[in-house]
C-alpha cells in the first residue's frame, strides 16, 4: 500500500494499536515489583487521537534472557475470515514496544504543493503502564519533502487470541541487528560553510533521534530544528545521506528555475557511541535558466541528550 503525507506538518495516518493486562505490562501483580519479561499477547482494541477508524491488533510476544519480541496482526474487526491486512513485528527496548518499518509513500512539500513520490518511515512506540494500557505514539517522516505526522494511541487489552486469526510465530523472528546508526541522537548545532570563499551560514539547533530496521542495514535520523525545519537522514553503507525535492530557484528572469540539493555524512571510524561531531558535505545543482552548482562543508555537533 502507497501511503501518503499530506504536508510537512501533517499527515493522513492509517494506524492501529494494542494494550495489556498489568500482568502483560512488565509489572508483577503480586509484589508491584518491575520485572523484565513483558509479555503481549492477546486481542487489543485502539483510540486514536485524531482518530482515523478502529482497528483490531492481535499479538503475540516471546523473550529470552536478553531481549523481548512480539508479533502482531491487524485485522479488521467487520471481516469474519480473520485474515490480517497487515502486520508488525515489535521489540521491546527500553521499556516500550517499538516497531520501525519503510515503505514506498508521498509527500506534499509546502514549498511546491506538488506530490513527490518518496519511501515513508513509520515509527510506533508503546509504552506498559500500570493500570494494564499501554500508550504511545505512531510517527510517519518521509526521506523526501520534510513531511511529517503523529498520532498518540492508547491501547486496551480486549480478549485472549482469536484462533482463527492467522498469526506470525514470534519464535521464527530472526534476532534484531545492531546499527551504529543510533548513535547518532540527542542535541546538535547545524553549521553550514561555503567551501570556496569560506562564508558561515547561522547556526542552527537540531534534536532527534535514529530508528533502524530490525535488520540494521538501514535507519533514518530525524532532527527536528527551529523554525519547524526537519533532517531526514536516510542511513545505508556506512552514510546517512539527505535530498531535497526540486524547489524554486530565486533567477531573475524566470519562474521555472530548481534547484535540488544532496547532502552526505560519513560515518566516523571507528564509531563512537553516542557521535560528537557528524560532518559532511551538500551539493547543490541548479536548473532552469540560473545552471550552476553550489557546494558546502556540513558540521552537526552534540551538544546534550
Amino acid at each position: 500500500m502507497r501511503r501518503r503525507i499530506l504536508g510537512a506538518a501533517a499527515a493522513a495516518l492509517l494506524i492501529t494499536g494494542c494494550s495489556s493486562q498489568a500482568s502483560q505490562t512488565g509489572i508483577d501483580t503480586a509484589t508491584g515489583d518491575a520485572h523484565p519479561t513483558p509479555t503481549f499477547d492477546g486481542t487489543y482494541s485502539v483510540t486514536q487521537v485524531p482518530g482515523a477508524g478502529a482497528d483490531t491488533w492481535i499479538a503475540r510476544s516471546v523473550c529470552d534472557d536478553d531481549h523481548c519480541v512480539a508479533t502482531v496482526s491487524i485485522v479488521d474487526p467487520n471481516r469474519t475470515d480473520g485474515v490480517p491486512f497487515r502486520t508488525k513485528v515489535f521489540d521491546f527496548l527500553d521499556g516500550r514496544w517499538t516497531a520501525v518499518s519503510e515503505d514506498p509513500g508521498q509527500c506534499t512539500p509546502q514549498a511546491t504543493g506538488e506530490p513527490l513520490d518518496t519511501a515513508v518511515w513509520t515509527v510506533i512506540s508503546l509504552e506498559p503502564k500500570p493500570d494494564g494500557t499501554l500508550t504511545g505514539t505512531y510517527e510517519e517522516a518521509a526521506a523526501v519533502g520534510a513531511c511529517t505526522g503523529q498520532r498518540t494511541l492508547e491501547l486496551t487489552r480486549v480478549a485472549d487470541v482469536n484462533p482463527r486469526i492467522r498469526l506470525a510465530d514470534p519464535n521464527t523472528v530472526p534476532p534484531r541487528a545492531p546499527s551504529p546508526a543510533t548513535a547518532l541522537r540527542g542535541s546538535y548545532t547545524y553549521s553550514q560553510t561555503h567551501r570556496p570563499t569560506g562564508t558561515t551560514f547561522p547556526i542552527e539547533n537540531y534534536r532527534g533521534e535514529t530508528h533502524c530496521l530490525r535488520t540494521g542495514e538501514r535507519c533514518q535520523t530525524l532532527l527536528r530544528g527551529d523554525n519547524d525545519a526537519v533532517l531526514a537522514l536516510t542511513f545505508a553503507d556506512d552514510r546517512w545521506t539527505e535530498s531535497t525535492p526540486p524547489l524554486p530557484a530565486d533567477c531573475p528572469g524566470t519562474t521555472t528555475s530548481r534547484y535540488v540539493t544532496t547532502s552526505r555524512f560519513d560515518l566516523p571510524q571507528p564509531p563512537v557511541d553516542p557521535l560528537p561531531v557528524l560532518t559532511g558535505r551538500a551539493h547543490q545543482v541548479v536548473t532552469g535558466g540560473c545552471d550552476s552548482t553550489f557546494d558546502l562543508d556540513l558540521e552537526l555537533r552534540r551538544t546534550g541528550d
